[in-house]
């Protein structure tokens, strides 16, 4: 099985370890990515290890490798959705879209469907439905940039991506600018993790979470109280995932378990890529 595990570590984009074997390398990868919030079914180490022992690191690896190439066909669909969607001016038209849209993706007679678990259909749906919410509903922001930069990535398909799918925004910056909260709020997380680098959660009062990744030192601990525009990290280029200095910047709801558009609550911005 040594050809799987080295599949799944090549298109993670882990650079392989001579002195450490590939079981235990496959084993970090996978928890590595489970503490990136990527697998909302195993949520730390120790569900990550009973997960490994209920179906072995065989069938873990198999799903990784998995859940990195199967996306093909759907990514494809949803970026041209995405494409309509912006071009469609009346929230009317854009809700008709959406529900023929999404009743298309997740027919049960779809080959798309038939490539997706309940809970991923599910999180596809909450996604789509969401933002719709916003594109119907939105009226004013109350969130800020936490830096001043280039927007190099939007939310939405891409192809660089694990599954295919961006779930943030990210803002090229030059290294060690400082990073602001966004909004007023708690900080629950301030850590570094292998794959995002060092990154800062904070928990708002709405049941809205903000998360800043890939920062090169992090200026505030867990339970700290910031308000919008304290200044929390500086920016950076770490953890596997990035590719040049920047801030990845997610805004999530439903207490911090769905990421949607930032764009959707930022103040306009032009300077993009």
């Amino acid at each position: 099985m040594q050809n799987i595990y080295l599949k799944a570590l090549d298109l993670a984009g882990y650079e392989l370890e001579e002195d450490i074997s590939l079981e235990t390398q496959v084993r970090n990868l996978f928890i590595d990515m489970v503490d990136g919030g990527m697998y909302s079914d195993v949520r730390n180490e120790e569900e990550a290890d009973d997960f490994i022992e209920e179906i072995g690191l065989d069938g873990v690896a198999k799903m990784l490798v998995r859940s990195m190439e199967r996306y093909g066909e759907f990514k494809r669909m949803v970026g041209i959705g995405w494409e309509v969607l912006i071009d469609l001016r009346k929230p009317s038209k854009k809700l008709i879209f959406i529900i023929i849209f999404l009743s298309f993706l997740l027919t049960p007679q779809t080959a798309i469907a038939k490539e997706l678990t309940t809970k991923q259909a599910e999180s596809i749906l909450n996604i789509i439905i969401d933002k719709t919410y916003k594109l119907l509903t939105y009226s004013s922001s109350t969130y800020i940039y936490p830096v001043d930069g280039i927007i190099s990535s939007p939310y939405g398909p891409r192809e660089s991506s694990l599954d295919g799918f961006h779930y943030g925004l990210d803002i090229a910056v030059v290294e060690n600018s400082q990073v602001h909260s966004s909004k007023f709020g708690i900080v629950s997380k301030a850590e570094f993790n292998e794959m995002i680098g060092n990154v800062v959660y904070i928990n708002h009062s709405d049941g809205e979470q903000t998360m800043y990744a890939h920062n090169n030192k992090l200026l505030v601990k867990v339970g700290d109280k910031v308000n919008q525009n304290d200044v929390i990290a500086l920016s950076g280029n770490t953890g596997k995932l990035s590719r040049g200095p920047h801030v990845h910047f997610e805004i999530r709801t439903n207490n911090g378990t769905l990421s949607i558009d930032p764009l959707d609550y930022l103040p306009a911005k032009t300077n993009k890529f």
